[in-house]
């Protein structure tokens, strides 16, 4: 060959459409026929678009009419869709694995990922065909859609678009494909139609739009009344019990990796990324978390997944308080009255709030489901009497059956008693991962965030039953979410918003206990040590901080307040905290030094009065930043400041070499060097530092 035709070749191998074979022709046929691979040469079908093969050399036609009306809603999935796939260089291959993972890009593209390989086939997805091809051999012996169902992130688009490519490749058979919708009948009745006269014995129908059974029923059951051949597959968020009595058409996608499906994502890996992860690094195997942890370009498809399944669950929701449930009179004598005067028992819906348009997600139903995720991702159950006061005022007696009506088989939570006397239901995500993924989607920021958070804090009560179990919740949502928190600083900006809901709890509502006014007191400290309010406000901020603490020992001390020895410590000290505080902020406004001093003298005393009361090192640490920090700051007298000096001296002499080191605190390291300034304090400050400095290397030695 020369010329043109030299360079076509040329073409043709670089593609990989011709593969040149040195070995001659009798030899390559031999060869061919022992191997049995004669058959693979069928003829070649078309590869224009449009064209469907049917098989035995059929072709089905789609006109062009017919083929813009059906496209509007599903995609044709014609010979082009198994053509010829063009080898790709390394790099852009690993750019289309990334793509495929990250952000699907429509059916034609998941259908071309599955072939080229960018996904492991699960071991549930060889039940999903054997089901859908029993049913294209005989449609009439499947009267109801088969549906896959699992979890979001389980792998049910993919098995989806493997039975796609199966269904064309094996069964020959004309294929729709629609993802995120499902098509009208009338949409694609006449494709069906046309698919029939050309020779097809049965139409795959996929819809991968993860919705409830009904719909799916609807469209096959008006095909199938117009006489089409049509089988139906589909897809819906996991069916959390056994009620669908459909169910023997149902493929679960389990949420856990078997150990196979762990070796063929590690070698995938070790493919595409370079780097085979241990099968056994994930101990519980749940497929998300594998996902999330090793194919960091499957994250922002898998929140966008949860996030879907968020929505969905929270229409299902709204749809079940649609539904008007008897409301009963409460027992007292007002209400017996009324019962004996003919008034019937309330019939209405369980939350009055509905949404104001389809974008809205601030109603009742959005915001259970922004509850229990953002509870959920700090790992705080929610006591469901507590969730549902939240959403509503009128919350009825703790009934099951209402919490199996609004919230039975949405897979989304999980439920659990609280206690062994079975006395509250706590509801949780299925996930702590799966939470903060929905949060972030749903809410967007930290403030946002804390809105829901202090709703929540304001909905606790005090009522005989419940109490114990939402104050637990209480306590454990507090720590999380302060600045000694695993989120540390993340909801600074609403400290004060939080610590303004625990003091209308106290003040409205009568949820009164010490350690939640010490956390009053805390998270109004923590937002002035953040920097996160003005100055005008600091001031106020820490009167009132003051003013709980205060009342929380006045009460302790006349008995009016319950609470334990420990509490009363830790409330002298944040008292005790406080006053340095308040010190250091007239220090820094630079207030009259008389303002100063008179704030210090009043610091020094509660620091006192603390470190008498606790063993803890806490008010030798705060009897150590306050002065320190009014030297640094204070315009003071001479006299005064010596009285600053000997009042650190004198606390460094109370400090406990242990306590010292196991505080390890920045606070006490600052004092000595600014003492370290005086040359007076020079000679005994080496000798502390000396014996600090042993005690240390003994302590990091251990």
């Amino acid at each position: 060959m020369a010329g043109d035709e030299a360079a076509d070749f040329e073409t043709l191998v670089a593609s990989g459409r011709i593969v040149v074979e040195n070995a001659r022709l009798g030899t390559a046929i031999a060869e061919i026929k022992a191997l049995d691979w004669l058959s693979d040469f069928a003829p070649p079908e078309s590869e224009d678009a449009g064209i469907v093969s049917l098989g035995d050399r059929r072709n089905f036609e789609v006109a062009p009419e017919e083929r813009l009306t059906v496209e509007a809603v599903a995609s044709i999935v014609d010979n082009t869709w198994t053509s010829f796939l063009p080898p790709l260089v390394r790099d852009a291959e690993y750019e289309a694995f990334r793509k495929f993972h990250g952000d699907l890009g429509g059916p034609r593209l998941l259908v071309e990922g599955v072939r080229r390989g960018f996904a492991i086939e699960r071991d549930f997805e060889g039940e999903l065909f054997r089901q859908v091809a029993s049913a294209l051999s005989d449609h009439a012996k499947v009267d109801n859609p088969i549906i896959v169902h699992g979890q979001s992130g389980t792998g049910k688009s993919v098995a989806l678009a493997r039975t796609v490519l199966r269904a064309r490749e094996l069964s020959k058979v004309p294929v729709l494909y629609s993802i995120d919708r499902i098509p009208q009948p009338n949409e694609v009745s006449g494709f069906c139609e046309s698919a029939e006269r050309a020779g097809a014995t049965s139409i795959l129908i996929v819809c991968d739009a993860n919705r409830d059974i009904d719909p799916y029923r609807d469209l096959l059951f008006s095909l199938r009344s117009r006489g089409r051949r049509a089988v139906l597959l589909g897809s819906r968020y996991r069916i959390a019990d056994n009620s669908d009595k459909y169910s023997h058409h149902n493929v679960e996608a389990p949420t856990s990796l078997t150990l196979s499906e762990r070796d063929k994502i590690s070698d995938l890996l070790a493919v595409y990324l370079g780097e085979r992860p241990s099968p056994n690094s994930v101990p519980d195997a749940h497929i998300l978390g594998f996902l999330y942890r090793f194919l960091p370009p499957s994250r922002p498809r898998i929140s966008a997944g949860l996030g879907a399944e968020a929505r969905a669950t929270e229409q299902i929701l709204r749809i079940r308080n649609r539904e008007t449930r008897p409301f009963a009179l409460p027992d007292t004598l007002m209400a017996a009255r009324l019962r004996e005067a003919g008034v019937d028992v309330e019939l209405r819906p369980l939350f009055d709030e509905q949404q104001k348009d389809a974008l809205d997600t601030s109603d009742a139903a959005g915001r259970i489901i922004d509850f229990v995720m953002i509870a959920g991702s700090l790992s705080c159950p929610i006591p469901v009497n507590l969730l549902i006061r939240a959403v509503t005022e009128r919350v009825p007696a703790a009934n099951i059956s209402l919490i199996g009506d609004m919230f039975g088989s949405l897979d989304l939570f999980r439920w659990r008693w609280a206690d062994t006397e079975q006395s509250e239901l706590l509801v949780s995500p299925r996930l702590a991962l799966e939470a903060e993924l929905i949060c972030r989607r749903r809410l967007g920021d930290p403030q946002r965030e804390a809105e829901r958070l202090v709703e929540l804090i304001g909905a606790v009560r005090n009522g005989w039953v419940d109490a114990e179990h939402e104050r637990r919740f209480l306590f454990n949502l507090l720590q999380q979410i302060g600045a000694d928190g695993p989120r540390g600083s993340r909801y600074k900006l609403s400290y004060v918003d939080i610590g303004r809901a625990l003091t209308e709890l106290r003040q409205r509502f009568g949820v009164v206990h010490p350690s939640l006014m010490l956390q009053e007191s805390a998270f109004r400290r923590m937002a002035v040590r953040e920097d996160v309010v003005d100055q005008v406000s600091r001031l106020s901020l820490l009167e009132e901080a003051r003013d709980a603490i205060q009342t929380a020992l006045d009460g302790m001390a006349n008995g009016t307040i319950s609470g334990t020895r420990r509490t009363r410590q830790n409330l002298l000290v944040e008292r005790a905290s406080l006053y340095g505080f308040l010190a250091n902020d007239r220090a820094r406004r630079n207030s009259a030094p008389t303002e100063i001093w008179s704030s210090y003298q009043a610091a020094r005393t509660a620091i006192r009065q603390a470190a008498s009361a606790t063993d803890t090192y806490f008010p030798l640490d705060i009897g150590l930043w306050t002065p320190a920090d009014l030297l640094r700051l204070a315009p003071l007298a001479a006299s005064q400041r010596a009285e600053l000096m000997a009042d650190i001296y004198s606390t460094l002499d109370l400090v406990d070499q242990v306590i010292c080191l196991l505080a390890r605190s920045r606070n006490l390291i600052h004092a000595r060097l600014l003492l370290h300034n005086n040359s007076m304090t020079k000679s005994y400050l080496r000798a502390r530092m000396r014996s600090l400095s042993v005690l240390a290397l003994q302590l990091d030695s251990i």
